[in-house]
């Protein structure tokens, strides 16, 4: 399973006032990322993900990926067990011209079910309840 979710970055936004999108997730092990840098970045953005107000990538604090024309993959094999867990993307773009929009594809494996016992429905947001109708 894969979420995704795009970052966009405004021109002059600094580190300072670094803009931030979260991503929701069931419990699960976090296989691998992908950010993707379109051409045009020039070194000038950079992204790092936080976890309940820690920064965990990259590892180092007050670190950031920084790209251009690339995709940079980190292959973590994080385990998050709480619900819910929500990842958040924060980015900057010293670019004073153009605003940039960053790509993030997180390769997960659900841990447990995805069906909430007590009421039958998909704990996966915006999903169908496959088995409320047939209970």
């Amino acid at each position: 399973m894969a979420y995704t979710k795009q970052i966009l970055i405004p021109a002059n936004t600094s580190k300072e006032n670094a803009v931030s999108v979260e991503i929701s997730m069931l419990p699960v092990v976090l296989k691998k990322i992908d950010i993707t840098f379109p051409g045009g970045c020039a070194g000038l953005v950079g992204v790092k993900f936080d976890f309940e107000g820690s920064q965990y990538f990259p590892f180092v604090s007050q670190t950031w990926f920084i790209g251009n024309n690339q995709t940079i993959t980190i292959n973590p094999g994080f385990i998050f067990e709480s619900k819910p867990n929500v990842l958040t993307v924060v980015g900057y773009n010293v670019d004073d011209r153009y605003q940039h929009t960053i790509y993030i594809v997180l390769d997960v494996t659900i841990r447990g079910s995805i069906f909430d016992p007590a009421t039958n429905r998909s704990m996966i947001p915006n999903q169908p309840d496959f088995l409320s109708d047939r209970i």
